[in-house]
């Protein structure tokens, strides 16, 4: 594998994981802004 090809891999891996730990991070809050009855509960997920 040459030297830019697996910079593009790691790059795309990068990326992917990022932006599925942003879609994650949304669902989360959205999920906590729904369920802010529990602080405790809220304030560990949404921390």
């Amino acid at each position: 594998m040459t030297d830019r090809r697996k910079w593009g891999w790691a790059r795309e891996v990068f990326v992917t994981q990022t932006v599925s730990r942003q879609v994650h991070h949304r669902a989360t809050v959205r999920w906590c802004r729904a369920d802010n009855s529990s602080a405790v509960h809220g304030r560990h997920m949404c921390g």
